[in-house]
């Protein structure tokens, strides 16, 4: 569904109507207006929003001027004089070099008296055929933008364009984003302030205009279907939290562009309408992209997953007692994004990092990787294959025969237990409330928290793939693919605790279960984790992003010491030193020193030491062992009561 207009107010329609009763004033205003905006917030589309309401009449035609470039008065009379006569455009980008007061000189008219005749009306003179003054003695509407992007010195600007209002008669608009001009030079912002005193009757401060911006930047698009596709998007575009006052609306346009080569490429059976939920979510992650790089300035790489798992590895490893952990440019730079945008599909996105790489710097699409990325991910599986609760998900885009259907799946499916991911899981409990809220004669089941811990308690039993999860800090699964969608019922009054109850009771069972098996899985923990420092780091320290399911559980003093150190001792160095950073952040005294339980390893990680200092000591080459028992002892010995008393 489409939003209504009413949803999007212009907030800046008091502007327009302001510039209307300036221009259409038949008292004489020797004064101009002033409106005033950040850049990106929609000065040049108010404007010519304002420009199209004057009709269509030459003598109701506003001159436009964007100062935008223009080095002194005499360019700036030529641009007046071009915008003037717009006819002599067609011969001319010439006419806009040549005029100035050599031409009017050869053709002796002096010009003082053409900025009279701007005002006071002519005679009329022709040059080439064309009448290059005014007869009318009715004034001209006038504007000047990109005021702060102009070379002439504000002040001496803003005199040259106070004798255009000398008279009072003609109506002089500026477009500015004040605090821009002359902002590093203190004694020309004093010029300019003593000239806006004379020159400037009233500042008009703009606001963003989402929905006339928005509608702007799609009519510009040359594809009808992704105009249709943004129209579509618009709602979740807007809603989207990425400013706490206004959207920098020339960033979405530059997204909105740059989406355009992307959605060209995308396979036609991809491009259907019935994808177009996924294709939205690609395009939010391209414009949170465009956001990053072109306001908050951050490199893209915060975006990349892969190095973003890589600079957690390199900080952790960095660690050492009583040190800081060491931390990049960019792995803070990562945490602050997602610390401010907590989205989704930032998270799993359905293109891959260099498909979004090149188009968000280089404009650039490969259409092969693109539609790989595609293909694999669940948002564009083909819809026959799409799970019940999938279907209802986009329950306003299915016939009354088709919802019917996908309700009556979703039922079966729920007493069957066929979503056994936590995903699924989620999702599914999701829609669930959302059915319940909105349907409640359909879907007659009562009692839902019961409903929902007998379903969990079933899919464990059942699915003990289920246990095998990595969960981070937050109860959400980091391997997730279809969580891009985002939760059904969040946000939607009541049924957001019941969901909130609903994921930490999982979280919880999950947790439970892992703990439950232990005993008779410490030698497939190690047969796991062996060759894998990565995993083995991942069970058993929790993080800043992570909770790990064996924080507290004292699983390796079930694995025999004497295998565990001599698979430690042959590996190579670097190997080594990852699986011994791991004991020494799971054991620190500094970080543990009041958890019995994990107090139990002490022990065994007590014999692990002495057992690997009688390994290397065996080691024929002197300064190879002296430098491998160090850092044995570097990273146990902290961990150790005996070793600090």
């Amino acid at each position: 569904m489409l939003p209504k207009a009413d949803l999007f107010p212009d907030p800046n329609l008091p502007i327009i109507e302001t510039l209307n009763d300036h221009a259409d004033s038949d008292t004489p205003r020797d004064y101009s207006l002033l409106v005033d905006g950040p850049w990106g917030t929609g000065k040049t589309y108010l404007i010519k929003k304002f420009i199209e309401g004057r009709g269509a009449k030459e003598e109701d035609r506003p001159l436009y001027i964007s100062l935008y470039g223009i080095k002194d008065v005499e360019e700036l009379d030529s641009e007046i004089l071009t915008s003037l006569y717009p006819r002599l455009n067609g011969k001319g980008a010439r006419l806009a070099s040549f005029v100035g007061k050599t031409l009017l000189k050869n053709v002796r008219i002096d010009l003082d008296d053409f900025k009279k005749g701007l005002t006071a009306g002519g005679g009329g003179i022709e040059i080439g055929g064309f009448k290059l003054l005014e007869t009318s003695p009715k004034g001209r509407i006038i504007i000047f933008d990109d005021l702060e992007r102009c070379a002439i010195p504000p002040g001496v600007l803003l005199g040259h364009i106070h004798q255009l209002i000398d008279d009072g008669k003609n109506r002089v608009i500026l477009v500015a984003n004040e605090t821009e001009i002359a902002q590093d030079d203190s004694a020309a912002l004093s010029e300019y302030k003593k000239a806006k005193e004379k020159t400037v009757g009233f500042s008009l401060t703009l606001q963003s205009d989402f929905n006339g911006a928005f509608s702007a930047f799609v009519s510009e698009m040359s594809d009808p279907t992704y105009r249709l596709f943004l129209d579509d998007a618009k709602l979740r575009i807007a809603e989207l939290p990425v400013h706490t006052s206004e959207i920098n609306l020339r960033v979405l346009k530059r997204a909105i562009t740059a989406f355009e080569i992307l959605f060209s490429y995308i396979d036609e059976n991809l491009k259907k309408k019935k994808y177009w939920l996924g294709i939205q979510d690609i395009f939010l992650n391209v414009y949170m992209a465009f956001i990053l790089t072109r306001e908050d300035h951050v490199s893209i790489e915060v975006l990349n997953n892969e190095a973003l798992q890589k600079e957690r590895r390199y900080t952790y490893f960095s660690s050492r007692r009583h040190e800081s952990t060491i931390a990049t440019p960019l792995s803070d730079a990562m945490r602050q994004v997602r610390e401010r945008y907590t989205f989704d599909f930032l998270k799993a996105s359905a293109i891959s990092f260099p498909v979004l790489h090149d188009l968000v710097c280089h404009n650039h699409v490969n259409p092969e990787a693109l539609n790989a990325d595609l293909s694999k991910h669940s948002s564009f599986n083909p819809p026959i294959s799409w799970p019940a609760w999938r279907k209802l998900y986009t329950y306003w885009d299915l016939a009354p025969d088709e919802f019917v259907s996908a309700l009556n799946s979703f039922k079966e499916d729920f007493i069957k237990r066929v979503y056994v991911s936590i995903d699924d899981i989620l999702h599914s409990f999701s829609v669930y409330l959302q059915m319940k809220e909105s349907m409640p004669e359909k879907f007659p089941l009562d009692d839902k928290m019961s409903q929902f811990t007998s379903y969990v308690d079933d899919v464990i039993r059942s699915k003990s793939e289920l246990l095998d999860c990595s969960i981070d800090s937050n109860g959400d699964n980091e391997n997730r693919s279809s969580s891009i969608l985002g939760y059904q019922s969040e946000g939607h009054g009541q049924f957001s605790d019941e969901f909130a109850q609903a994921k930490e009771m999982l979280i919880h069972k999950i947790r439970e279960g892992k703990v439950s098996r232990i005993a008779k899985n410490a030698e497939d923990f190690f047969d796991k984790t062996k060759d894998n420092p990565d995993l083995f780091d991942e069970l058993l320290v929790s993080n800043a992003s992570r909770k790990a399911p064996y924080a507290r559980i004292p699983i390796l003093a079930e694995i025999d010491y004497k295998l565990f150190s001599r698979h430690l001792v042959d590996l190579d160095p670097v190997t080594r030193k990852r699986f011994l950073a791991t004991l020494f952040n799971r054991h620190d005294l500094t970080r543990n020193l009041n958890d019995e339980q994990i107090r139990k390893e002490k022990s065994w990680l007590d014999r692990v030491r002495t057992e690997m200092i009688d390994l290397f000591g065996k080691e024929s080459i002197q300064i190879l062992k002296d430098s491998y028992i160090d850092t044995v002892k570097k990273y146990i010995n902290p961990c150790i009561p005996e070793m600090n008393e």
